[in-house]
């Protein structure tokens, strides 16, 4: 009786941590050879159970000026604890076609903090782009 209790719980937790609602605000930052980028998810769960996604990038502009990109992205879960993002279209920002992003991130958890850990690279195949990603949940 205790082992199958034991099991049971065992499968609550893991179909809990598989279920994990990833909708809130996201601060992270990209590397792209030694420069460091902030970037920012805003995710929202729509009543499907899909999700609606933008990435805000900071970056500067010809003239030193601070800009943010802001990007419409899309969302595929690979595993339970594994997704892709893709970045497919520019709301507002520099529109540099060449850049939108696509990331491949594994979903941790520890101590309480929700982080999503992996690669980027570019979403456009014949340009140039890759570094590593990370992202921690804030709300």
């Amino acid at each position: 009786m205790r082992s199958l209790l034991l099991l049971f719980l065992c499968f609550i937790i893991r179909f809990s941590a598989s279920s994990q609602d990833l909708s809130g605000e996201w601060e992270g930052e990209y590397t792209f050879f030694i420069q460091r980028t902030p970037i920012k998810l805003s995710i929202s769960r729509n009543s499907d159970s899909s999700y609606t996604i933008l990435s805000y990038t900071n970056h500067k502009t010809q003239e030193g000026k601070d800009s943010i990109d802001v990007c419409k992205v899309s969302y595929k879960k690979i595993s339970n604890r594994s997704i892709q993002l893709e970045e497919y279209e520019y709301i507002s920002g520099k529109k540099n076609l060449s850049a939108f992003q696509r990331m491949f991130l594994k979903i941790q958890e520890k101590r309480g903090t929700l982080k999503l850990v992996g690669r980027w690279e570019n979403a456009n195949q014949s340009s140039f782009g890759n570094g590593d990603i990370f992202f921690v949940k804030k709300k």
